[in-house]
């Protein structure tokens, strides 16, 4: 006589299942960060050691590459520096102008050449790179109460000298604490 097959039968509740998967992929979308596209192309020197992560850093970031020099700031700070670049100019934003600002994420260009008609975005020259730390700085402080982080991050074909040279602009404005952005090496490359 033949055995009766024997098919074990499990009930799955799929909208257990399915409020599981959902809020994974909530939960996913929310530690995303949307990818930061750089002016230009960056090709970082590799380094062994430890890895760094900038978020929460609060500082800004110095980008070199393609001889051109470009500054990042905390998004906390823009809509003050912006109107204090407006107070050395004497003149004032509108809220169009200020918004347009706070989405750049890279300035590039000095702040006398920020004009009421637009924001442009071309290299720095060393004296706009000077200002705009220094107006971020002093902003920065007021708001945090302490010194803003400045960290380098260079294309690795930068000539030194262009690098000492943005070192030298800090270091004029006592600011003698940086942070060096590289790709962290892999171990087995060691």
């Amino acid at each position: 006589m033949r055995k009766p097959s024997i098919s074990l039968y499990i009930p799955v509740d799929l909208a257990a299942v399915c409020s599981i998967a959902f809020v994974t992929l909530l939960l996913y979308l929310s530690m995303a960060r949307p990818k930061i596209t750089e002016p230009v192309k960056i090709d970082m020197p590799e380094t062994s050691g430890y890895r760094c992560i900038l978020d929460g850093l609060g500082g800004a970031t110095v980008l070199m590459g393609e001889n051109k020099v470009f500054l990042s700031i905390p998004d906390t700070v823009k809509e003050g520096v912006f109107k204090r670049v407006g107070a050395l100019q004497k003149t004032t934003f509108t809220a169009a102008q200020t918004a347009r600002f706070k989405q750049l994420q890279f300035i590039g260009t000095s702040p006398k050449n920020i004009n009421r008609n637009n924001i442009p975005a071309a290299g720095l020259s060393s004296n706009g790179l000077a200002e705009w730390i220094q107006i971020a700085e002093r902003e920065y402080q007021t708001i945090y109460n302490r010194p803003m982080r400045i960290s380098i991050q260079a294309d690795k074909a930068t000539p030194y000298t262009e690098i000492k040279k943005v070192i030298a602009i800090l270091q004029d404005q006592g600011i003698n604490k940086l942070l060096f952005i590289t790709a962290t090496r892999n171990s087995n490359n060691d």
